[in-house]
């Protein structure tokens, strides 16, 4: 980006962060200002700087292309269920609910705290590494049992040094 005129750099982040947010228009502009402590005067100064002007169309350029897709209804998405959470909170404790409604409602929000992680990562029953020596490749893999370690819980202070 080759701008002449930039602003101070705590302004630059700012000014980035409302460029962003105004191009994702996920919130009424209004709200985007509210929720970066941006006031009017500072808006006013922001909107006409020749730096921003730059950023914004970046930033919608960016949001809007193609290849932005995928992650622009992931983000969408997400914004919309963070958004709905609070209600989902007051509807999983209200009493008046029957119980089924509201632990079908836990469960879905509990399928939330793994968006982004991908399916089938974590453990599993085979083990492999792949090591690339120039045109060589060495693959080794085996088969593994998982196994789970049982301890008991002891209420005692840790003793000695953590390493």
């Amino acid at each position: 980006m080759s701008v002449a005129l930039r602003l101070n750099p705590s302004d630059e982040v700012l000014a980035l962060r409302v460029a962003r947010e105004i191009a994702m228009n996920l919130h009424d502009i209004e709200d985007v200002l509210k929720n970066n402590d941006v006031a009017p005067a500072q808006w006013a100064e922001l909107k006409d700087s020749p730096y921003f002007t730059t950023l914004l169309r970046e930033q919608l350029a960016n949001w809007n292309s193609a290849l932005n897709t995928q992650e622009r209804v992931k983000l969408k998405s997400a914004a919309i269920v963070e958004e709905w959470l609070p209600e989902a909170d007051r509807m999983a404790h209200d009493p008046s609910q029957p119980l089924n409604q509201r632990v079908e409602l836990m469960k879905l929000v509990k399928s939330f705290s793994t968006i982004g992680i991908p399916v089938g990562e974590g453990g599993g029953d085979r083990f492999s590494v792949t090591i690339n020596l120039g045109q060589e490749q060495i693959k080794i893999s085996k088969e593994v049992t998982p196994q789970v370690i049982e301890h008991e819980e002891s209420n005692e202070p840790c003793k000695g040094p953590l390493r």
